[in-house]
C-alpha cells in the first residue's frame, strides 16, 4: 500500500500587540488562535533549553529543541527524526522566522524560555535591543495533517511599528525509517507558489508527497 499524506498545510498568526508593558492585557489576548491563558503550563529551565520537545497530535507531530531551534536528532535515520512529520512522510527539517524594521533585522533562533502545556508548547524570545518580546506557540490538532504556528510580539515602545515577519521552511519531503522496504523511495523536492490560495506548496517529484505552509 502507498500512502499519500493529505497536502500539510501551516496557519502562522502574525500578531504585534502595542503595548509599553510586556504583558498583555486579557483584551489584548482574546484574538488569540492559541489561547493558553486557562491551561496549566510545565516550565524549562536554562540548561535543558537545548534537549528536546515534542509537540503532537494523532496525524502529525513536531519535534525540535527547547530553544526554539531543529538542530540534527535521532539514529534511526541519522540526524533526520527530527523536524515536522505526517508519519510516515517527514515533511520540513525545521524553519526559521525572521524579523525586519526598516534595515534592521534578525531570526528568533535561539528562545529564553520554554513553556510545555497539555496540547501545545511555548518559545519566548526577549530582544531588548529591538524593544519587542516575542512568544512563538504552536500545537497540532488531532484529525488534522497540520501544524498551526501563532507569533505574538509585544511592543515595549509607545508607538506602533511596522515590522515585516519571514517564515523560512526547510523543506525535506522523505519517508519513514524502512520506508525504502514498502517502495517509498525519495527523491528531489521542487516548490512552487500558488497565487491563487496565496500559499507556497512543495512536492516530491517522485511521490504524491506534499507539503504545503502560508501565513494567516
Amino acid at each position: 500500500m502507498q500512502w499519500k499524506p493529505l497536502i500539510w498545510g501551516l496557519g502562522c498568526l502574525l500578531a504585534v500587540a502595542c503595548t509599553n508593558d510586556s504583558t498583555p492585557s486579557e483584551s489584548e489576548k482574546t484574538d488569540q488562535i492559541i489561547d493558553l491563558r486557562n491551561l496549566e503550563e510545565i516550565g524549562g529551565t536554562k540548561k535543558y533549553l537545548s534537549s528536546p520537545y515534542v509537540c503532537a497530535g494523532d496525524q502529525a507531530y513536531m519535534v525540535g529543541h527547547q530553544d526554539g531551534t531543529f538542530p540534527d536528532l535521532g539514529w534511526h535515520v541519522t540526524g533526520e527524526m527530527g523536524g515536522i512529520w505526517a508519519h510516515p512522510i517527514k515533511l520540513m527539517d525545521g524553519f526559521l522566522i525572521q524579523l525586519s524594521e526598516g534595515e534592521k533585522q534578525t531570526c528568533l533562533s535561539q528562545a529564553d524560555t520554554f513553556l510545555n502545556y497539555p496540547l501545545a508548547n511555548k518559545h519566548i524570545y526577549f530582544l531588548p535591543e529591538w524593544d519587542l518580546q516575542v512568544e512563538r506557540r504552536q500545537y497540532v490538532p488531532d484529525g488534522k495533517r497540520a501544524v498551526i504556528i501563532e507569533l505574538e510580539l509585544l511592543n515595549n515602545r509607545p508607538e506602533a511599528r511596522d515590522i515585516q515577519i519571514d517564515f523560512n521552511a526547510f523543506v525535506d519531503l522523505r519517508p519513514v525509517w524502512l520506508g525504502e522496504r514498502t517502495n517509498m523511495v525519495d527523491a528531489a523536492d521542487t516548490a512552487f507558489w500558488q497565487e491563487d490560495r496565496q500559499h507556497w506548496v512543495a512536492k516530491d517529484q517522485q511521490n504524491d508527497w506534499y507539503v504545503s505552509w502560508a501565513a494567516g
